[in-house]
């Protein structure tokens, strides 16, 4: 049989439907039948949002008496969408766009936005029915109704408006929904579906003016879809399982950019691009190729940002990933966009060191999100420049780093803390003391890191305790009170040491003291201190923040007494600096002719603009590749 090959589209605005052929006696044959029309005068069609499943196997269709090859994840949505009676008008991608053909492709996907807005509905297909899809579509419907009277009612409190009459059985209902476990297994199962790692889509729903979704022979509308993953999304922190919370907030972000479309004073790109580092695409390209049609103000940027992100699949991965990175620079002349990643996580060969690789998954938050209280990016608000591979910013060298532990992990933290404070009485001169007991060395040393003065007139414990912590406790600046958590941190990194449970009202006997400790327990106003707060502290609150800030980063010091947490993969010599449109400081390796960026950073006594204190700092223009 003859293969299928697609006729020449008559005009830039013309887009192909295909139209599926009713059932006939061969029920295992598609046939399909492509048309041209202009997308203005197209009659009413549905759009199909599905996973292509690049590695499934191909399947014949037949197409204008044709021979086309689909994905079997296709041929089993044509399957059970093609209506008993009538033919039904649809727009799929892999069948109405010449996919070898790259020009066309560059136009028709740089047309999709509208292709899925004009559509009559979208359908979007996760895959075939399964023994769980019945239990866990009506799991949905439930949730989504939970969900329904549980932002009615805070709207409600919000507004002081009279209450709505809801039905006594609503708490019990959602009790017993938590507790039914054939529920939420197959609502894990549903969630667990890889079409929901899609990057595209984003764009295909959030533009939609209806949609559904299709599972087999089962239905539900979007709305109620992503009501119901709000509400697991909201409640599965009472479970000890859960659905791929990355997937959760795929759906709960798409249901929010409707509203996103109505501020147009700011181009929410950067904010997709974090949202799809975790889903996946067939051609990396796509990762920024299909969020463009997001860019609802695209007429108020600059006219060089525009020229820079057109769908163009000639370009290399590196070509579009720096073209967004440049573009998003401009259009917001700061450097938020480069605390998407260090410099180590990136795999995309050729990308300059400012540029995120939007490819890679990214873990934890950047720096500038977790704390968003400090003023660093307003000291220098320079204009940024490109050319070619290279940015120019202005800047300044605050230090350089002579110490650095390893990558923390948010799995080990309390061995990294007892390294952290061991490097820094050598600092300051002090020796362990030989105490008779593993791990209560710290009872010899911590007097003197709270006698020793830091950079900014702290004691160098009470910096080291802020530091680990970026001095934020429930994004808000930590109160001093909060060294309480801290010290209960030190008393179980001593008692996870010697393995025991401790009884704090008989401790000298559970540890069975060596009478020198004994004594400086009794005596020290610090070793007072410790054991007082540490029964009134809670470890975990302080390890909570601490995760939030240093996991996945390094700890360092600075030659001129300063510490701080920055991007994994940061070494001895390296320069941390402040540059122009930065929110926090980064940290930059010296290669002579230009700066290599590592990646951000927090150094504690300086996020509050303290540089200027000193006297007018020098500032450089740096050149970053």
């Amino acid at each position: 049989m003859v293969l299928h090959q697609h006729s020449p589209l008559s005009s830039s605005d013309f887009i192909r439907l295909v139209k599926i052929g009713p059932e006939d006696d061969q029920k295992e044959l598609l046939r399909l039948n492509i048309c041209q029309t202009r997308l203005r005068n197209a009659p009413k069609y549905e759009a199909l949002s599905y996973e292509w499943g690049i590695h499934m196997c191909d399947k014949p269709v037949l197409c204008d008496g044709q021979e086309l090859q689909v994905k079997t994840n296709l041929a089993a949505a044509l399957k059970h969408l093609r209506l008993a009676d009538k033919s039904r008008w649809m727009w799929i991608d892999a069948i109405c766009i010449d996919q070898a053909n790259i020009p066309e492709r560059n136009q028709q996907v740089s047309m999709m936005r509208d292709i899925y807005a004009h559509a009559n509905r979208v359908l979007i297909w996760i895959g075939n029915e399964l023994a769980y899809t019945k239990e866990a579509f009506g799991a949905i419907i439930k949730l989504a109704k939970l969900w329904q009277i549980r932002e009615v009612g805070r709207l409600q409190a919000a507004d002081r408006s009279p209450p709505c009459q809801v039905r006594p059985s609503t708490a019990e209902e959602s009790s017993l929904l938590l507790q039914d476990r054939l529920l939420w297994e197959s609502l894990f199962a549903l969630f667990s579906s890889t079409y929901f790692e899609r990057t595209w889509i984003i764009q295909e729903i959030a533009v939609s003016t209806r949609a559904t979704v299709v599972c087999g022979t089962h239905q539900v509308n979007w709305k109620l879809f992503h009501w119901g993953a709000c509400f697991i999304g909201a409640t599965t922190s009472l479970l000890h399982q859960a659905p791929d919370r990355e997937r959760l907030a795929m759906i709960a972000a798409i249901g929010s950019i409707k509203s996103m479309s109505k501020q147009n004073d700011m181009d929410p790109l950067p904010d997709y691009l974090r949202l799809v580092q975790a889903s996946k695409c067939s051609n990396p390209q796509d990762k920024v190729f299909g969020l463009l049609g997001l860019r609802y103000n695209a007429e108020l940027l600059p006219r060089l940002a525009k020229l820079l992100l057109q769908v163009d699949y000639n370009k290399s991965v590196q070509e579009v990933y720096q073209d967004a990175a440049e573009y998003i620079i401009l259009s917001q002349q700061d450097l938020e966009i480069c605390y998407a990643q260090p410099l180590t996580s990136k795999k995309v060969q050729g990308l300059p060191s400012w540029v995120p690789d939007w490819s890679v998954r990214m873990e934890g938050a950047p720096t500038a999100f977790l704390l968003i209280h400090y003023k660093v990016r307003h000291l220098l608000p320079g204009k940024i420049i490109f050319d070619g591979s290279s940015m120019y910013v202005d800047g300044l060298i605050v230090d350089s780093i002579d110490f650095t532990t390893s990558t923390m992990s948010c799995e080990t933290p309390l061995p990294d803390i007892k390294r952290i404070i061991l490097h820094l009485c050598k600092r300051v001169d002090v020796a362990s003391a030989d105490c008779g007991e593993p791990g209560l060395e710290f009872l010899d040393m911590l007097p003197y890191l709270d006698c020793s003065t830091y950079k900014n007139g702290e004691s160098v414990f009470e910096a080291l305790w802020r530091t680990l912590i970026g001095n934020t406790a429930n994004f808000e600046p930590a109160k001093p009170d909060f060294v309480r958590h801290f010290w209960a941190v030190l008393d179980t990194i001593i008692l996870r040491e010697r393995g025991i449970v401790f009884d704090r009202n008989n401790f000298s006997r559970d540890l069975d003291l060596d009478p020198r400790i004994e004594q400086r327990l009794q005596n020290d106003k610090i070793s007072q201190q410790f054991w007082r707060s540490a029964q009134e502290g809670q470890s975990h609150l302080f390890l909570l923040e601490l995760v939030n800030t240093i996991h996945r980063r390094v700890f360092f010091t600075t030659s001129r007494g300063y510490m701080g947490f920055g991007a994994m993969g940061a070494q001895v010599g390296d320069q941390v600096c402040i540059l122009g449109g930065g929110w926090t400081p980064f940290i930059l390796r010296n290669y002579n002719t230009h700066f290599e960026m590592i990646g951000d950073s927090y150094l504690h006594g300086i996020m509050q603009g303290e540089m200027l204190d000193l006297g007018k700092p020098k500032v450089k223009r740096f050149k970053i590749c």
